[in-house]
């Protein structure tokens, strides 16, 4: 088994256990729970194993694949029969439709398909409201993904978390100070080529991370399903240099710090991701040059909720309204030359999972500095802008698997750094950079 997967789910298994649960071994069909965070009713057609069968009984599991193996006297005498076509739920690991089942010897292993949360109970109440420390062990268990690819190496100097980063002709470092309930967060990017240089630096300054989930489901159909981050806030500092560099048109590394959370909430296993995401492109050509920063001081709160039928978003005044602190420019280039430096960069994004199942993709702020020089006339301008997007795929709540949604919860908002008389109005011709929706 995943390495990985086997340690987040000794962590989940270890939560849930610490959780007092009126489900005990039996037939796991129309199973009553009730404890904190959650009150439900299986489905009929739903079988529950509990804490207490999954840490005697189950010998090995696999979420990923959705193969799970018991011992077949452990689920004997708790009196559960497992059969092909019946929605499995495993207390603190699992969820699927069962494929197959199959007894060799003195185990039973059992193949499961997808399922969504609403198949398995009939009626359920789903609710929690929770800041999260950073804990050494949290950061510890962080990792970076670089074109696909996930790396937990990293170096601790000075109690800063630091990983080496590179994607293409360009490297740099991530890297985290946890300082208790918060969390300074550095991401550099370089590239040296000859007598040309480009460099983009972001600093955030996180709070607390917090969340608030409510999930509501009747009759099999889920009715209610909010998530809001009550507590996003922090300083943002970004900051571009180049000098020359040539043209790079879409520079993106991340997440280039994800954070997993795991907890529980009866018997559904949670993670909570924190990540950080960047995005840049430059377009600097011979002797040019752009220099640009700006910074940005945020916080409130922002979410969003659905009806079953549409998503409405949810923000306070606050966050729709940061401070943005000024910024500076300098771009020079030779006559007729165009400059375009970009810089994007979004913290904290926070992703929902439930049983391994994306629900909440990102919900995230983005900051913004843009750099660009053209001429006739000339204009030299430097832009800050910020947003909070989010996204929701409601497959797991129960919907079609097309019914993906997603929301510009803050429009964007732009900030003019400096713009000489003359350009104010001029529209550049470099395509603006976004993060993408979904990745």
């Amino acid at each position: 088994m995943n390495k990985r997967i086997l340690y987040g789910i000794m962590i989940i298994v270890l939560m849930a256990a610490g959780c007092s649960s009126s489900t005990e071994p039996g037939s796991g069909r129309g199973e009553i729970i009730n404890t904190n965070g959650i009150t439900a009713e299986m489905g009929s057609n739903a079988v529950l194993i509990p804490e207490s069968v999954v840490e005697s009984g189950m010998t090995e599991a696999d979420p990923e694949a959705g193969r799970y193996t018991f011992s077949a006297d452990v689920l004997n005498s708790g009196g559960i029969d497992l059969k092909q076509g019946e929605i499995l739920l495993i207390a603190g690991v699992g969820l699927g439709r069962i494929t197959s089942v199959q007894q060799t010897g003195g185990e039973i292993q059992v193949q499961t398909g997808y399922a969504s949360i609403n198949e398995a109970f009939r009626e359920a109440d789903i609710e929690w409201e929770r800041d999260f420390e950073l804990t050494d062990e949290i950061i510890a268990n962080s990792l970076i993904e670089v074109e696909g690819e996930e790396f937990l190496a990293y170096s601790v100097v000075g109690g800063v978390y630091q990983w080496q980063i590179s994607s293409g002709s360009y490297s740099g470092t991530a890297s985290i100070q946890p300082k208790g309930n918060s969390a300074t967060i550095t991401v550099v990017l370089t590239k040296q080529e000859g007598n040309t240089s480009v460099g983009f630096r972001a600093e955030t300054t996180i709070r607390q991370v917090s969340n608030y989930t409510n999930l509501e489901i009747r009759d099999h159909k889920t009715r209610k399903f909010a998530f809001k981050n009550p507590n996003m806030g922090g300083d943002v500092e970004l900051r571009l240099a180049s000098a020359g560099g040539g043209v790079d048109q879409n520079i993106g590394i991340g997440p280039l710090v994800m954070l997993r959370i795991p907890f529980s909430i009866g018997p559904i296993p949670v993670v909570l991701a924190v990540k950080v995401r960047t995005v840049a492109a430059v377009s600097v050509i011979g002797n040019s040059s752009a220099v640009a920063e700006t910074k940005f001081s945020y916080s409130g709160s922002a979410g969003l909720s659905y009806d079953g039928t549409t998503v409405s978003t949810d923000y306070d005044s606050a966050i729709a309204n940061p401070n943005h602190q000024g910024g500076s420019g300098d771009l020079a280039a030779i006559i007729g030359l165009n400059v375009n430096a970009q810089w994007g960069f979004a913290a904290p994004e926070v992703e929902l999972q439930m049983f391994g199942n994306t629900v909440v993709p990102y919900l995230r702020p983005e900051f913004f500095l843009r750099a660009n020089l053209s001429w006739g006339p000339v204009c030299q301008s430097v832009t800050a802008e910020y947003q909070v997007k989010a996204g929701l795929d409601v497959r797991f709540l129960g919907v079609a698997s097309a019914s993906i949604f997603e929301n510009n919860i803050v429009p964007m908002r732009e900030w003019k750094a400096f713009s000489p008389q003359g350009c104010a109005d001029k529209q550049m011709d470099n395509q603006y950079l976004y993060f993408p929706a979904f990745q």
